[in-house]
């Protein structure tokens, strides 16, 4: 006699694994989709080192690449983030005459792309302000600018320089108060004696027209 016994075979168990895939900030903050892997025990894995826009790799945490194992793994990728670069612009404000020539400081100022820029009309003795080249007030750009003031120069009176003849100097004779001047010590004399030689003479001739009637 036979008995017989009869068996069924179990299924191999195969024990899988999984990995964990993260991508943050220093903050610990997600910056990408985080990934999950799962395999075999025992076979392989790896991860990748994505380039994330506006952040820069710094570390990994855990292994980029190894086996599955019955414990669950984790890979950290970190990245630090990118400073906001701020841009910037330059205005050189120029102070010229009609040929060119600078007559004040140049004055350079610089800002944000977008803010605000002022210049200044000068007064500068010797010229007179002609005209403006260039924008006075607007925005700082990315492009170098120039404002330009041009002057024109105020023309001075040609002198001409002549000899000067000095003026001669006359010699006045100051004669003490209670006497009179020679001169008219002699004019009235003269006068004096004129007169008294008329009446002598009218006198004569009368006498003698007198006679002559008789």
């Amino acid at each position: 006699q036979t008995v017989t016994y009869i068996y069924t075979k179990n299924p191999i168990e195969i024990k899988t694994g999984s990995v964990t895939i993260k991508y943050v900030d220093t903050n610990g903050n997600s910056i990408s989709d985080v990934i999950t892997k799962s395999g075999n025990v025992g076979s392989s894995f790896d991860s990748e080192q994505k380039i994330i826009l506006g952040y820069t790799f710094k570390e990994v945490q855990g292994n980029k690449s190894g086996l599955f194992s019955t414990t669950p793994q984790t890979v950290t990728y970190i990245y630090t983030k990118n400073p906001i670069e701020i841009k910037t612009g330059t205005v050189t404000i120029k102070y010229i005459d009609t040929n060119g020539n600078s007559i004040s400081d140049e004055i350079t100022k610089s800002g944000n792309v977008g803010s605000l820029y002022t210049s200044e009309q000068k007064k500068i003795l010797g010229y007179n302000f002609k005209e403006i080249k260039g924008i006075a007030e607007g925005q700082f750009t990315i492009e170098s600018q120039t404002v330009t003031y041009v002057y024109t120069k105020i023309s001075t009176p040609t002198i001409i320089k002549t000899s000067v003849i000095p003026p001669k100097t006359l010699s006045v004779k100051t004669l003490p108060k209670e006497s009179l001047p020679e001169t008219g010590d002699k004019f009235f004399g003269f006068t004096l004696l004129s007169g008294s030689l008329l009446i002598l003479v009218s006198t004569t001739l009368y006498l003698l027209k007198s006679r002559k009637y008789k």
